[in-house]
């Protein structure tokens, strides 16, 4: 029976190892290292191979990922990864790849209950990216599962008020490496996972802001700016101190924050508080502030790093939450002061609204300046 294509441990020599092309091959000690290796060489020896006829799911996908590999960013290509590692273990991968169905992908995810939606969506979309990059190469003619269904997505639109803030902060003592996550979310509006990759080298002291390249930025079409308030610039400078390079921000171990070390950090404080939340409420929490004390909407996009307001009032537009803005908009948009309440008309004698005078609403009949009718 042939090896499956991963790396398998070979006792006798103490290393990962697998089969190119007949040949065993050392990949080292490390299994991620062994496994990204093994992608390289594996696209080496058959990038030019075309795909036999009833070629299994597991060769899609396995082309497909050598493909991401060498095209896309390595978090992309971990997640897909990891998204193809799932899907396997829950579908036969050896059946052939035209029988796949979308009921198939349904009952992978049934069987991981846990999943977001955010999560469950984003990986049937990398499973339906394989075969659609499949069909673009001329693997496949047609993809089967071009009609599966992504779940619908749950928004987490969470936006705090100030004493929900202070509560946050509260929960956290002064002194841990998370308050300061916390101030740094709340008071730029970024993006966790900017946060994660901020280092010394993206710290512009003398303009006191965060500068990513657009290669490192989201999208990879423009560089991405981080603008940080007078107080948070003197934090980032005592987080940096003499630093030239690493983090900006660490863990009481003296690592860098991960998202999901903040997504268990967030946990622990729901344990301890009873406060259930997660990293991006902050962002959209500094959205709904902003728009609410007056900001335009395209600076304030600027400053959260969309491309456009769309995302913006799609997204993070959580005013409409917020009934006494509502209230003072409107009361603003009729022409009066906001709290104040428009005067009274006169009423009637039975009190169903103004009293007309004889001028106000004339008789019904002839006009009276029109000449009387002859006998």
């Amino acid at each position: 029976m042939a090896r499956p294509a991963k790396p398998w441990w070979r006792e006798d020599r103490g290393y990962w190892c697998a089969k190119i092309r007949g040949r065993k091959v050392n990949l080292g000690t490390d299994y991620d290292a062994a496994l990204v290796r093994l992608y390289q060489l594996k696209g080496l020896a058959e990038q030019a191979v075309p795909l036999a006829t009833g070629s299994p799911v597991a060769e899609i996908l396995q082309r497909y990922l050598l493909w991401v590999k060498a095209n896309r960013s390595e978090r992309t290509f971990d997640i897909y990864r990891l998204a193809a590692k799932s899907f396997t273990a829950v579908v036969d991968a050896s059946m052939p790849a035209v029988l796949l169905r979308p009921y198939h992908l349904t009952q992978w995810l049934a069987a991981n209950p846990h999943w977001s939606s955010t999560t469950a969506g984003n990986y049937l979309t990398t499973i339906k990216g394989a075969y659609t990059w499949a069909v673009r190469q001329g693997f496949i003619d047609s993809s089967p599962i071009v009609t599966a269904e992504r779940p619908p997505r749950q928004r987490r639109d969470v936006a705090l008020t100030v004493v929900e803030v202070d509560a946050l902060m509260a929960a956290v003592p002064e002194g841990e490496p998370f308050r300061d996550v916390l101030r740094f979310l709340v008071g730029t509006g970024c993006r966790p996972q900017e946060l994660c990759r901020a280092e010394v080298r993206h710290y512009d002291r003398g303009r006191g802001l965060w500068m990513f390249p657009a290669a490192e930025s989201k999208g990879k079409k423009k560089p991405r700016i981080v603008i940080l308030t007078p107080d948070l610039q003197s934090r980032c400078d005592e987080l940096v101190g003499e630093r030239t390079a690493g983090p900006i921000f660490l863990n009481a171990r003296g690592r860098a924050w991960t998202k999901d070390s903040i997504r268990h950090r967030f946990m622990r404080i729901k344990k301890r508080t009873g406060i259930a939340l997660h990293a991006y409420a902050l962002r959209h929490t500094y959205a709904t502030n902003a728009l609410e004390r007056g900001a335009d909407s395209v600076t304030l996009a600027e400053l959260m790093g969309h491309a456009d307001t769309s995302m913006l009032s799609r997204n993070y537009a959580h005013v409409y939450r917020r009934i006494d803005h509502l209230r003072r908009v409107a009361e603003q948009a009729a022409g009066r002061p906001a709290g104040t309440v428009p005067p009274a008309a006169p009423a009637t004698p039975t009190g169903r609204g103004p009293a007309a005078g004889p001028a106000s609403r004339p008789k019904r009949g002839r006009r009276p300046d029109a000449p009387a009718k002859s006998g």
